[in-house]
């Protein structure tokens, strides 16, 4: 199970991409892959370059990542804005991706959750500074 600070990059990755500030890049010398195809449909490349000094997703996150751009389309959205992710949505998604095994399934929706609390966050903070800049 998930230990204190393993959900970093994935929080780190959320607000990137909540931001639109997230550029993913993918070794030339890797196959395309699932993983890839989703991202180009939203214009990114995965990056796995040590050396960069740009943000780096770990390669044991891409499956997370994988479903939660898979999942982007179950946003519960009231008056406020969006409020978290449908989870029936969410569920039906994981089934359809084959996603069986219980531990891999709860330990995939523990990863999302970690990925929606900090994507919700960071719009609430970019809402708060929208909302302190003077008006014209």
């Amino acid at each position: 199970m998930w230990g204190p600070g393993q959900g970093k990059k994935l929080i780190e990755a959320a607000r990137l991409l909540a931001r639109g500030e997230l550029t993913l890049h993918s070794d030339a010398d890797d196959p395309p892959s699932d993983l890839d195809d989703a991202l180009a449909a939203f214009g990114l490349v995965l990056d796995d370059d040590p050396d960069d000094p740009r943000f780096h997703l770990w390669s044991e996150n891409r499956e997370t990542l994988h479903f939660w751009l898979g999942v982007q389309t179950q946003w519960r959205v009231g008056m406020g804005g969006a409020t978290g992710l449908d989870y029936a949505g969410v569920e039906a998604y994981l089934r359809m991706r084959a996603v069986r095994a219980p531990a891999r399934r709860a330990r995939l929706l523990l990863e999302l959750q970690v990925m929606e609390r900090a994507t919700l966050e960071e719009w609430q903070r970019m809402q708060a500074e929208r909302d302190r800049r003077p008006r014209r």
